[in-house]
């Protein structure tokens, strides 16, 4: 089976600032395969079909009339789109939402039903946090017929592979449904396929209705009772479930709505550019790692930063005041990212209500789930460290269990806002120590920013 860690690694398109997907990696390392991911849009059409009555009215007194022709009723469209407000990642907050097939290398054995599929529409949430993951894709297909047969070809893959996948080392096992759940789930247990193999399990459940497969994938490490873990993920999907069944009707004329993800909305200081921020040389004493498979990247206005980070299921970063200009650079290897980013305001005055909106949502974060999923979800974990700074902040996000975190520092220097962040296989006990290393790749960027000062250079 393919791995749904390594699945959330592809599923953004652009940088981001958090590595939950890679700095878990390591586990289930024999059994991961790489799937690219791919994406199709629909565009959403109806056509109305009107009819009309008449009489004629006879001279001379007569009340004959013409029989009124037969009354068409309008004809229902066929389905093109997902609605704007299906909820695919109810109960996962902070999930990434995108119009991407993330379940397109599922597979069993070696079979992949669901890589060539041809949807009208596919919609895909994905959701990681320390040891685990949440996956999941709603196809629209051209009719139920398709549907029930793709679920029914990814069961029969699952059937074929219960001896167990030779690649895997996974025990696979079939759940038929139930009331709650009129679907079907799928399996795998990796801790009994191999003595060596930490304890980890992947459910896979589908469900088809009408013309539309909704395929979810819950992976955690965690084994024992399967059976007790599949029950645990149905009853995680039960608000998609019940909007599954919507899927089934036509849409009408007139009812199409406006989908958000056709056109995603930056934040508004991706949008500024790098405005009024200094042509800063921010990759500046940043480690080589390109031997290794790493990267830089930067320095560049269009990378992803902290616009979209979020702290607890808020945003990092205020929209208001709005930011005047920003500045990116990036280094990754393996296992490890650091990102340094520059965002410019008006004055002093808006950079420090920014930076005291910040402060506060940092410090209003307590430890809470990542996710949904009963012993499948890990928890994340933030502590908030003193700076010896007013106008710094430095704080932690790290799994609860397992490795797997991130530091950050963000200072005020006038008008603007630093931000030095790094990410590596830090746990919850440990992260402390990278505490030095941010330290000194904070003191390389900050005196760049004398400029932005209202002492100057």
């Amino acid at each position: 089976m393919s791995d749904p860690i390594r699945d959330l690694e592809s599923f953004a398109t652009t940088p981001t600032v958090r590595l939950d997907a890679a700095e878990v990696r390591r586990r289930g390392d024999a059994r991961r395969r790489r799937r690219n991911v791919g994406g199709t849009i629909a565009v959403a059409a109806a056509v109305a079909v009107i009819a009309s009555t008449g009489a004629v009215l006879a001279a001379g007194g007569d009340d004959r009339s013409d029989p009124p022709p037969a009354t068409t009723s309008p004809t229902p469209s066929v389905l093109e789109q997902i609605p704007a407000d299906f909820p695919i990642a109810a109960g996962l907050e902070g999930a990434e939402v995108s119009r991407t097939a993330a379940m397109e290398g599922l597979d069993y054995c070696g079979t992949t039903p669901l890589g060539d599929l041809a949807p009208r529409d596919v919609r895909s949430a994905a959701l990681s946090g320390g040891e685990t993951s949440e996956i999941r894709t709603v196809y629209l297909l051209p009719d139920p017929e398709s549907a029930a047969k793709v679920q029914q070809e990814v069961v029969d893959a699952a059937r074929r592979c219960t001896d167990g996948d030779p690649r895997d080392s996974g025990t696979v096992a079939v759940h038929d449904g139930d009331a709650a759940w009129p679907g079907v789930s799928i399996s795998e247990d990796f801790a009994r396929g191999a003595a060596s193999a930490e304890p980890s399990v992947e459910v896979v459940n589908l469900l088809a209705a009408g013309p539309a497969l909704l395929v979810t994938s819950s992976y955690g490490s965690w084994s024992g009772d399967v059976a007790s873990g599949v029950l645990d993920t149905r009853a995680q999907l039960a608000t998609l479930a019940a909007a599954m069944s919507g899927l089934g009707t036509p849409s009408t004329p007139g009812t199409e709505q406006e989908d958000p993800l056709l056109l995603p909305e930056a934040p508004e200081s991706e949008k500024v550019g790098q405005g009024t921020v200094p042509d800063l040389d921010l990759a500046q004493g940043f480690v080589d790692m390109s031997a290794d498979g790493g990267e830089q990247l930067g320095p560049s206005a269009q990378l992803t930063g902290i616009d979209r980070t979020l702290v607890c299921g808020q945003p990092l970063l205020a929209q208001q005041p709005l930011p005047t200009g920003r500045l990116l650079a990036s280094n990754s290897g393996p296992e490890f990212l650091e990102l340094r980013q520059v965002i410019g305001y008006r004055d002093a005055d808006a950079a420090k209500q920014a930076f005291t909106e910040l402060f506060d949502t940092v410090s209003a974060c307590t430890p809470k789930k990542a996710g949904r999923g009963g012993a499948v979800m890990a928890s994340r974990v933030w502590q908030v460290f003193g700076s010896g700074d007013p106008d710094s902040v430095v704080f932690a996000d790290t799994a609860a269990e397992g490795l797997g975190g991130s530091l950050y520092r963000v200072s005020r220097k006038g008008r603007a806002l630093l931000v030095v962040m790094q990410s590596g296989e830090w746990s919850t006990d440990t992260i402390g120590g990278g505490l030095s290393d941010l330290d000194r790749s904070n003191a390389v960027v900050a005196p760049m920013l004398c400029a932005m000062t209202e002492q100057g250079c």
